[in-house]
């Protein structure tokens, strides 16, 4: 491709092909992920790449750390051996606690896990919670609970006008703090009892309806307003952010129902229908390439030429253009592939969620065909040139795939079954093809070192961070070796790794 085509598109062309080979796949991926992580480890080895942020700091380091342990088939890689990742997240919190200031925030709209000290004080007692090894800077762990507890009392004094519920910075960055540490109690090591019941009230059914509830009731409001604004009917649930009705993950709908998705049945259990109802909107005004328009408008317009931008998932604005928009996260397919994926595994088993599907019979088959063709467009056009972080690049879409996969191939292979039973169907199946299409992606990503060398991809401004850089794709490539080995894949750090709660 000539240099002045690799401007015109933010992607790069592939075969479109996915490796049939998964076992070659795997040894290849499992080499890239080692060498990635000795050169993030490399990088951050000193204590002045601190911000405070998981989302680009040191404190993302921990959370790569954590999310590739116990690798299926590692065992034997030194660098990826937990003793070794362990030893180098310790390291890295020391340096954290040393050079953050913890404190509650001034408002609820800046009381993120990603990027605000509510991400360091969560990583301090997640710690705290699973290790008996000391730290070198003991700053008082109450510090850390006074932060979250004085962030949590913020939630529902604030005007119903100040509507910062998004994941990056706001509300729902700070219930997924809580549903972090509600996770990691069971696991608790005996010697931290004071912590556990520190904790305890924090994260309990009570503290976690009343910022839930908030969070709608917020939506709801920005929904009447919406309506208003379309003389007509809009989605039950709308957010916004500096005054923009954002669609996507990192500041938009899409985010904010993810994380209420991974909440305890109970606090979402009035909420059902509200959310099932914003879920059959935003699959209503999917375009007919699968992608979706970065945020809701009186008329939203995207033109089904556009190419997809990095995770975040705007739809990119075709070259030439006089001021090419910079896009994050925030926007697109991915998003809300991954939203739709959760929400259909999660009704699929819950009695809760499972009611609204019920009440809905439309959704279901609604879903899965929006996933279909989100899944196709991510995979044509996901290999993308701004690297392979989360929020922008390539490991957002080997993200939102493995999601897709798990509702996609097992709704194939279980159609497949049904049309052998009948001697209609043969063996075999299309089982596996988006897990496959993820695989794919993850594959060409190993290449991101020379690609990036030779100008194709282009150098994120924090390279190595966990949002912006190769420790999200570390992230991404372990995920993708836990499919392929027929295990959990864990879900994207910070975002969609909770474990459901009954």
């Amino acid at each position: 491709m000539a240099p002045e085509e690799l401007s015109s598109t933010r992607y790069i062309a592939h075969d479109n092909e996915p490796p049939s080979d998964l076992e070659a796949t795997r040894k290849t991926i499992l080499e890239a992920l080692t060498a990635a992580v000795e050169r993030v480890e490399r990088h951050y080895a000193g204590t002045h790449h601190t911000t405070g942020s998981v989302y680009v700091g040191v404190e993302g380091i921990i959370l790569m750390n954590h999310h590739i342990r116990h690798l299926p088939g590692a065992k034997s890689v030194d660098a990826l051996a937990s003793s070794t990742l362990d030893k180098n997240s310790r390291r890295h919190l020391n340096a954290a606690i040393l050079h953050s200031r913890i404190a509650p925030p001034r408002t609820c709209s800046r009381s993120s896990f990603l990027e605000t000290s509510i991400g360091t004080a969560t990583l301090v007692l997640l710690y705290l919670l699973g290790s008996s090894s000391p730290l070198h800077y003991p700053k008082n762990w109450e510090t850390c609970v006074n932060a979250i507890s004085g962030a949590l009392r913020l939630a529902s004094r604030e005007e119903m006008s100040e509507d910062g519920c998004e994941v990056l910075y706001g509300r729902a960055g700070l219930l997924y703090a809580l549903l972090r540490l509600r996770s990691a109690l069971p696991k608790a090591t005996r010697e931290q009892v004071e912590v556990v019941r520190a904790i305890e009230p924090l994260v309990a059914d009570t503290s976690l309806t009343t910022l839930v509830d908030d969070i709608v009731e917020r939506g709801a409001a920005g929904a009447k307003e919406y309506a208003h604004e379309l003389n007509g009917n809009g989605p039950p649930l709308m957010w916004s952010w500096h005054g923009k009705r954002y669609l996507g993950g990192a500041h938009g709908v899409a985010g904010i129902l993810q994380i209420l998705l991974q909440c305890p049945s109970s606090t979402i259990k009035p909420h059902r229908e509200a959310i099932a109802k914003t879920l059959e909107w935003l699959i209503g005004i999917q375009c007919s390439d699968g992608n979706w328009p970065h945020k809701a408008s009186i008329h939203p317009e995207i033109d089904p030429d556009e190419d997809m931008v990095q995770y975040a998932l705007h739809p990119h604005l075709p070259f030439p253009s006089p001021h090419p928009p910079f896009r994050r996260w925030c926007h697109g397919a991915p998003a809300v592939l991954i939203l739709i994926s959760t929400f259909l595994r999660r009704a699929r088993t819950s009695k809760t969620l499972g009611a609204a599907l019920s009440a809905h019979p439309d959704l279901e088959p609604s879903i899965l065909s929006a996933a279909r063709k989100a899944a196709e467009l991510v995979y044509r056009r996901g290999f993308l040139r701004k690297g392979v972080g989360l929020c922008h690049g390539v490991g957002g879409s080997v993200y939102a795939l493995l999601a897709a996969s798990q509702i996609l191939d097992t709704d194939t292979i279980a159609r497949d079954a049904d049309e052998q039973r009948d001697g209609g169907g043969e063996e075999g199946g299309e089982g596996g093809e988006t897990l496959r299409k993820a695989a794919h992606l993850a594959l060409l990503a190993a290449d991101w070192a020379p690609l990036t060398e030779e100008g194709v991809m282009s150098t994120p401004d924090r390279p190595w961070s966990l949002y912006e850089g190769a420790a999200g794709m570390c992230c991404a490539w372990a995920d993708l070796l836990r499919a392929l080995a027929g295990k959990e894949v864990i879900g994207m750090p910070g975002y969609a790794d909770i474990q459901y709660s009954r």
